[in-house]
């Protein structure tokens, strides 16, 4: 679908069905990801308040993950409620991805985990034999299912280093995020934010270095064991990188 379609081809067929419908009114809407909204979409969701004086309205925001580069002011003003505590990830997984964090201070509340594993490999070969070890390992080693785990790309899947390989060693992989069987979920990191595993293997990161939200999305995705698969100067980039760089 084309850009337009979401920017504004849905909003404007939301706004016309409100207009058309009154049970289209809520007393209370709850917007998760609001760095990513669009003015015309603030609009539409202001129309679908029952009350506008009285009725409650939460905006999610965090200004780290602006991977779209589309942020729009809000359109009423709001009582900022700061969260400063981190529960979803392991402290070595929240201190590596602070580092690539611009913003107020915030504290990790998450237990303690197992260090984050640096793993090189130089080619795209290199990554699939080293991909293929590490899934190993987490199942067989570590217990995790492979419902687990998410291999993630700041690539698409298909020009990503595992050339959109459908077989890994013993492993399949699929993009589906419904696929039935055990197969091991590989995605682009774009498209998995919001999203979260307690397992992730990160690869490609050579754009996200260049980009520290994208990076930032990557990084916290994972809740307990995260690895980072890729050359040694990609490696030791992210180890240099200072805090709040």
């Amino acid at each position: 679908m084309p850009q337009t379609f979401y920017d504004t081809e849905l909003p404007d067929a939301l706004f016309e069905a409100a207009a058309c419908s009154p049970d289209l009114r809520y007393d209370t809407i709850v917007v998760d990801e609001g760095q990513d909204f669009r003015q015309a979409w603030w609009e539409v969701v202001e129309c679908l308040l029952a009350d506008a004086g009285r009725s409650e309205f939460y905006v999610f925001y965090d200004g780290n993950q602006r991977i779209y580069g589309r942020e729009a002011p809000l359109l009423r003003a709001m009582t900022p409620v700061p969260l400063t505590k981190n529960l979803r990830n392991t402290k070595p997984v929240f201190d590596l991805a602070k580092r690539f964090y611009d913003g107020q201070n915030y504290t990790s509340a998450g237990p303690d985990g197992v260090p984050v594993e640096l793993v090189r490999a130089d080619t795209p070969g290199d990554v699939g034999r080293a991909v293929s070890k590490i899934l190993h390992r987490v199942v067989h080693e570590l217990e995790h299912p492979t419902s687990d785990i998410c291999i993630l790309s700041s690539r698409s899947v298909n020009a990503c280093s595992l050339g959109g390989q459908k077989q890994l060693g013993a492993f399949r992989l699929t993009s589906d995020h419904n696929d039935p069987t055990d197969a091991v979920l590989l995605e682009t990191i774009q498209r998995f934010k919001g999203l979260e595993r307690p397992v992730v293997v990160l690869i490609d990161m050579d754009k996200a270095l260049q980009d520290k939200e994208l990076l930032y999305v990557g990084l916290s995705r994972a809740r307990l064991v995260l690895f980072l698969v890729g050359s040694p100067t990609i490696l030791e980039g992210l180890e240099q990188v200072p805090e709040g760089a």
